[in-house]
């Protein structure tokens, strides 16, 4: 930015100007970035050294660096409220909103001395994030992920809840005196899908519903219903956990990024650009001496210097320059057509055998008011509170009395722990 002269300032709207430059050439500059991120590390040790069993030197000085260190971020968030000129342009960034936030805590924390509001503002450690490039990416693709991960937990949720109530109806309590994984009530329902989900002991679960069911078609039923939700947990739902994070992490960026070079290759790059390039004007000279000395066979040539050139260059590359040239022109021109012409094809194709349901082609009306429901944000807003309102209207009626959590818990917990003694002691 350029210096501002106070000779100029007859207004007071100049010197707003002008406190406005001063304050944002002072934040965009690297002084300012070196000073907070200085600050931020000495606030992380002091942070570190107060602990329980810390000296009380220690502990006095901690206290003292969380006053001085949250008023100087405070005088740093009033320089940035200048830069920006006007509250509406220093509220709508984020970074403000949250740095406000932090040193809320921190004094809130200091004059209560609650050690949670005190060690709250350690997250700005992730600022320092900017000093490596490739964990700054990583985190803000982690950021961005939040949502879509937050909906996929959603919808995995409504999978399991359902799940959860149709076995409900299947097993009743038939599975209650064979395993604790069973569906006797709805938490241990939902507890026993999601074992299904993550895959732990999901064979003994199965063999349980078996045993508990009478009859072949009964079982079969049990076991179709236990391994499919099984299946499509394990083939389903974990591949949309990695298809959300290779979408939202943009894995291929971030390889990308951690795979480029660091500062000592591209001082190696330096120099060995800066010794290619002497090479080449060394070259280059010894070429035009080279091409100076070429006889020439008539003083015509003198006056025509592009057919001199035109005849040093067919002496150089050799008399098939301009036949390569030629052929290889009409390869590119013969490519460019096939390509073209089998594009061509491929659309015609296209559009013949694009059907849905083999009737419906892509300008039926049927199709397009499909399409367009499909797209309605109310439409997909309707099923899933459909979903949730027929689980829970089937869980307030059950089909079978739900198991006392309240009496039998604890007895499992003390013969779990017993057992756990035993083998310990054995």
């Amino acid at each position: 930015p350029e210096p501002v002269t106070w000779d100029h300032l007859d207004h007071e709207d100049d010197l707003e100007k002008a406190v406005q430059h001063i304050a944002k050439s002072i934040c965009e500059s690297d002084s300012f970035k070196t000073f907070q991120s200085c600050l931020i590390l000495y606030h992380a040790v002091a942070m570190a050294i107060n602990q329980r069993d810390s000296p009380e030197a220690f502990k006095t000085f901690a206290t003292l660096s969380y006053w001085i260190v949250n008023s100087i971020f405070l005088l740093l968030l009033l320089l940035k409220y200048f830069s920006h000129g006007s509250f509406g342009d220093f509220w709508d960034n984020g970074g403000n909103k949250f740095e406000m936030l932090l040193i809320a805590c921190g004094l809130i924390g200091s004059i209560i001395s609650s050690p949670f509001f005190i060690r709250l503002p350690s997250v700005r450690l992730y600022y320092l994030m900017d000093y490596f490039p490739t964990l700054q990416y990583l985190l803000y693709s982690a950021l961005s992920s939040i949502r879509a991960v937050w909906n996929l937990t959603a919808f995995i949720f409504v999978l399991i809840l359902s799940f959860a109530v149709a076995g409900r109806y299947i097993f009743k309590e038939k599975m209650d005196p064979i395993t604790r994984s069973n569906f006797g009530s709805l938490p241990i329902a939902l507890l026993t899908t999601f074992q299904l989900v993550i895959g732990d002991s999901w064979s003994g679960v199965v063999y349980s519903g078996l045993d508990a069911m009478d009859g072949t078609f009964a079982q079969l039923g049990a076991a179709i219903y236990l391994i499919g939700w099984f299946t499509f947990a394990s083939l389903i739902i974990s591949n949309l956990f990695v298809a959300t994070i290779i979408e939202n992490f943009k894995i291929h960026d971030t390889v990308a990024k951690i795979a480029q070079p660091g500062r000592l290759y591209f001082a190696r790059k330096m120099i060995r650009d800066a010794y290619r390039n002497l090479w080449l004007l060394s070259r280059q000279s010894q070429m035009l001496k080279e091409m100076s000395q070429v006889p020439r066979r008539s003083s015509a040539l003198s006056d025509h210097p592009q057919s001199f050139s035109q005849e040093v260059l067919h002496h150089i590359s050799g008399s098939k320059h301009k036949r390569v040239v030629l052929t290889s022109k009409f390869v590119q021109v013969a490519q460019n057509s096939l390509i073209r012409f089998s594009y061509n094809i491929d659309e015609t194709k296209k559009k013949e055998e694009e059907r849905t349901l083999m009737f419906f082609n892509k300008d039926n009306s049927i199709r397009r008011f499909a399409t367009w429901l499909a797209r309605q944000a109310w439409f997909d807003l309707i099923v899933y509170n459909s979903i949730f309102l027929s689980c829970v209207l089937l869980t307030l009626t059950p089909p079978a009395p739900d198991i006392h959590l309240i009496t039998d818990f604890p007895n499992v917990i003390s013969a779990s722990v017993s057992r756990a003694l035993t083998w310990f002691l054995n």
